[in-house]
């Protein structure tokens, strides 16, 4: 008996078998390590940081409060005379101790700590316990915590870590927070309540941080003493004041005008088009960008004039070609919340362009968030420009900040009699 195969139709069996067995597989998988990926082991959610390969739990209401290391004792004695519940964690002698109405009831040995920069080193200060967690998994470290007490984003304090398959994990393991015995976690964990605050020790309390929210609180500081009738400190991105001083006080607005006047006109022109100096711009008060009549810019390069030299030329050019310049600057100021500010001109010469400290301190918040470039133009040193039509090169230089001071990010400068 003969049986004829068709190698063709043979292979295409074996392709579809294999292929059968690679989906089983992966369903496999899947099914073993789903619900550990989806374990509800902690009720603090993980968000990923694009591009900075860094994960961060996210962040509760109560933020840490950096301290140093005396103000730290002197904690610790307060909380203790007046009778509370806390925890006191001395990095330097690495124990743990737990107060209980104001006495020791127990101090626990600490077998490891954060590595030095890691995404669980804990700045000494006071935390308050945020949460707990009988046995937390980490998404970061891909082992589970037992018996984790949360003190703040990445911050814990935990037993010995076990691995997916429940052992533990050996002494090379670095990764984690404050670390104890398993045994002592346990007791640790049923005698802490949330809420308890926790004071971490360390003489290098003061030592910065490279995570950002480690950034959001203040450091001890003294109040600085301020000459300017006007001061406002305070942070962009949470809007956290550092330091005030009469922050809503009007005040002439000068050349600050023109942060407005470049944001405006980047949202009305084409950054390719080319704008001639007119003899109107000229006659214009000031002669810093060095413009002659007849010369044409791109306007991408016109910014560079208008804010590096801070040219009265350039804001009166981009305001002969914008239709109601002015009013468009005021509609701005006014959906900003700026409502102690009033432009008259587009560069700061007229005496009756107004604002406060508060009110710059929102615009410049609108920049970071919405056009961060006028930012960047704002930090260079100097900018080489070559008109399209006389080919004269100009150099605008920064004259904003001192140039080279790396911490400077941006922002202008404006003087008026």
């Amino acid at each position: 008996m003969r049986i004829k195969v068709d190698k063709k139709e043979l292979g295409y069996a074996a392709k579809f078998a294999l292929l059968v067995i690679v989906i089983l597989s992966a369903g496999k998988f899947i099914a073993a390590i789903l619900p550990q990926i989806l374990a509800p082991d902690s009720e603090i959610s993980v968000v990923e940081l694009s591009g900075e390969g860094r994960f961060y739990l996210e962040l509760p209401d109560e933020k840490p409060i950096f301290l140093t290391a005396k103000e730290i004792l002197k904690k610790r004695d307060a909380l203790s005379w007046e009778g509370k519940d806390f925890l006191y964690a001395d990095l330097e002698t690495k124990t743990l101790t737990q107060y209980e109405k104001g006495a020791v009831r127990k101090t626990y040995a600490i077998l490891t700590l954060p590595k030095k920069d890691s995404l669980f080193d804990i700045p000494a200060g006071f935390y308050k316990i945020q949460s707990k967690s009988e046995n937390h998994f980490s998404r970061i470290e891909n082992v589970r915590f037992p018996y984790s007490i949360f003190l703040f984003g990445n911050y814990l304090i935990h037993g010995w870590p076990l691995n997916r398959n429940g052992a533990q994990v050996s002494d090379a393991f670095t990764g984690g927070g404050i670390r104890l015995n398993r045994e002592e976690a346990k007791d640790l964990y049923s005698a802490a309540k949330e809420k308890n605050p926790v004071l971490i020790y360390s003489t290098s309390s003061l030592t910065p941080s490279k995570f950002t929210y480690f950034r959001k609180t203040n450091l001890p500081h003294d109040v600085p003493e301020a000459r300017a009738a006007a001061v406002l400190a305070a942070d962009l991105e949470t809007g956290e004041i550092l330091f005030e001083k009469n922050k809503n006080d009007r005040y002439p607005t000068a050349s600050v005008t023109k942060l407005m006047t470049a944001l405006v006109a980047r949202e009305e022109l084409d950054p390719e088009k080319i704008l001639t100096v007119t003899p109107e711009a000229l006659a214009t008060y000031g002669d810093s960008a060095a413009l002659a009549g007849g010369e044409g810019f791109k306007i991408k390069d016109l910014y560079y004039g208008l804010i590096l030299p801070s040219s009265n030329d350039i804001a009166k050019m981009f305001e002969l070609e914008i239709p109601d310049l002015i009013q468009k600057m005021n509609q701005k100021a006014k959906l900003l919340g700026m409502d102690r500010t009033f432009y008259k001109d587009s560069s700061g010469l007229d005496k009756e362009n107004i604002t406060s400290a508060a009110d710059i301190f929102k615009l410049l918040q609108y920049i970071q968030q919405n056009d961060p470039e006028i930012l960047e133009i704002a930090k260079k040193n100097q900018y080489i420009a070559t008109s399209e039509f006389k080919k004269h090169r100009h150099v605008w230089t920064n004259i904003n900040w001192p140039t080279g001071d790396q911490r400077f990010l941006g922002g202008k400068a404006g003087w008026t009699d």
